[in-house]
């Protein structure tokens, strides 16, 4: 995934650049959260109205979602979760990789150990492919 500026900010196989990128609050430069942590999954036959789980903390702690892409083997729509609670609702067309940025503070968990998963709600089976990307703390 590519920024607007076209620099290199995540690859879809999980690799992070050590690149940090700068934005602007009220006209002064502030930092954005760096990544430190990238996880990812697949599910084979994930039934209508099942999740499957992407990101799973250590024990006692919090994720907090900068990004994330998910994909699905058929057209519909899927809902990225955070701890139960849908951050997004995507339409996704089949076999394509859908992204997005939740923002330079991203998203925390409001309890430790809340999952990041990716909720199926195509109508029927589908195969289920998600990466996220943030940190835990």
């Amino acid at each position: 995934m590519y920024n607007s500026g076209g620099d290199l900010i995540v690859t879809l196989d999980g690799e992070v650049p050590s690149v940090g990128v700068q934005g602007v609050a009220g006209g002064v430069a502030a930092a954005v959260r760096l990544t430190d942590t990238v996880r990812t999954a697949q599910g084979d036959g994930i039934a209508n109205g099942a999740a499957l789980v992407i990101w799973t903390p250590a024990a006692g702690m919090k994720p907090r979602v900068l990004g994330c892409a998910v994909a699905s083997s058929v057209a519909g729509r899927l809902a990225v979760r955070v701890g139960g609670t849908v951050l997004v609702r995507l339409r996704v067309p089949a076999n394509q990789t859908v992204a997005i940025w939740v923002g330079a503070n991203g998203h925390l968990a409001a309890l430790a150990d809340d999952v990041v998963d990716v909720l199926n709600s195509t109508g029927g089976l589908a195969d289920l492919d998600g990466v996220a990307w943030g940190t835990e703390g």
